[in-house]
């Protein structure tokens, strides 16, 4: 795997927001329909109003109950524009572990987040830290075997 970790700064995130179960895997099967349903018009709103990364719309898990498995999950942009009609999200700076992955979506993302807690976390020197995780999507033809996209996932150094 492909991971450099970074410090990110504090944004806003504004767009639209569902909540998902991960019970059985069906996170894996209910947020690419969330991303299905986005409108063209709603997908080319966010990508203008990312402005904190131009041409870039995020997914985002927040706001995880693990008594029930539950989670927030945002389709949105990082912007520093007002708007009143979208939902917001704080998004306090952090250091992230950063994961290059490549290839046609949604299975090339979600193969690697099964990694990540399979392979990379059990054997690094860093634990999750409290906060978001992110889906860092570039605009481009995100089916394609060539598609660049990041995961972000907050960390913190394990004590020793």
């Amino acid at each position: 795997m492909k991971v450099k970790i970074e410090e990110k700064p504090a944004f806003t995130a504004v767009g639209f927001r569902g909540r998902f179960t991960s019970k059985d895997g069906a996170n894996f099967r209910d947020i690419p329909k969330m991303w299905d349903n986005l409108s063209k018009h709603d997908y080319e709103r966010l990508l203008t109003l990312s402005d904190v990364f131009p041409q870039t719309v995020l997914g985002i898990c927040a706001n995880e109950d693990s008594e029930t498995e539950t989670f927030d999950y945002w389709i949105a942009g990082a912007t520093t524009a007002q708007t009143s009609d979208l939902e917001q999200l704080s998004i306090a700076a952090a250091t992230y572990a950063v994961f290059a992955v490549e290839g046609a979506q949604p299975a090339a993302v979600q193969k690697a987040w099964q990694d990540i807690f399979a392979e990379w976390l059990p054997n690094s020197d860093y634990k999750i830290a409290n906060g978001p995780q992110i889906e860092y999507n570039p605009d481009g033809d995100a089916f394609a075997e060539d598609y660049y996209c990041e995961i972000w996932l907050p960390v913190v150094k394990k004590m020793k």
